[in-house]
């Protein structure tokens, strides 16, 4: 008798796995699908504009006019440093292990509070802690001039890493909330994100995404929709839709979908 209720035990246990396993199957097959039709649409894509040089990197711009770039990747991250910061810039990063190092060009000009804070939800979003749902991280900043990539006399910097001197200043709780939105540039457009207080200044439209449960697969198409809805196709073919997934930081929801009317 108890042979045979640990034999119904275990087959029940060997169901729920196969039901577990089918459910992971089949969310894997709709992200998969969701990719395929994005890749089928950026066929279509034609760039009709010369790219600017920081399109290569995290960008974005302040309410203020001062260009931010980050780094997609570690290897960003040191080339960033090594060959575009100045002495007069300002780097920022994220207060966790993992996160875009994100500089904002000065340009030997006075920076104001509201362009730091700007800066720093790009570096608190593009961040692990976007991908363990955390609601705000801080983020600190120090000049270049406090940045290095030699280590001191007789210590080692693993790959990717560079040394911080002196004070660092912090904003807290960042909170992780991205604007991701569509700038018109003449005849073409392209991407922009960061706080939606800059970002709905530039755009024609944008939504606002928190982390969350859904893929950047379906944050995306659900994006390109809302845009043909709101009869923006033009700007659907002119973005690049690869890119318009890789600016969402991770598995998102979105809490806000806003046609600027006075930018359209």
């Amino acid at each position: 008798y108890n042979t045979l209720r640990k034999a119904v035990a275990d087959l029940k246990k060997a169901i729920a796995r196969a039901k577990d396993e089918k459910t992971k199957l089949e969310q894997r097959y709709s992200e998969l699908l969701k990719e395929l039709e994005l890749k089928k649409m950026n066929v279509h894509h034609k760039l009709s504009r010369t790219r600017e040089w920081y399109e290569a990197f995290i960008w974005t711009i302040t309410s203020s006019g001062f260009l931010v770039i980050g780094g997609k990747d570690a290897s960003q991250n040191i080339k960033l440093v090594r060959k575009l910061l100045e002495p007069h810039d300002i780097v920022l990063h994220a207060d966790i292990h993992g996160a875009s190092t994100a500089i904002i060009k000065t340009q030997k000009k006075d920076i104001d509070p509201q362009s730091i804070k700007e800066a720093a939800v790009i570096a608190a979003s593009y961040s692990k802690a976007w991908k363990l749902k955390m609601m705000s991280v801080d983020v600190f900043w120090v000049y270049g001039s406090q940045v290095s990539l030699s280590p001191p006399s007789g210590q080692y910097l693993p790959k990717g890493s560079y040394m911080v001197y002196g004070e660092r200043n912090y904003v807290k709780n960042v909170e992780l909330k991205l604007a991701i939105g569509i700038e018109k540039v003449g005849d073409s457009a392209r991407i922009i994100v960061g706080p939606e207080e800059a970002v709905s200044k530039r755009t024609v439209a944008y939504i606002v995404i928190i982390p969350g449960d859904v893929d950047p697969n379906t944050i995306a198409l659900d994006f390109i929709e809302f845009l043909k809805k709101k009869n923006l196709e033009e700007c659907v073919v002119a973005i690049d839709i690869t890119e318009l997934k890789s600016r969402i930081p991770g598995r998102s929801n979105i809490i806000k979908k806003v046609l600027n009317q006075l930018n359209t």
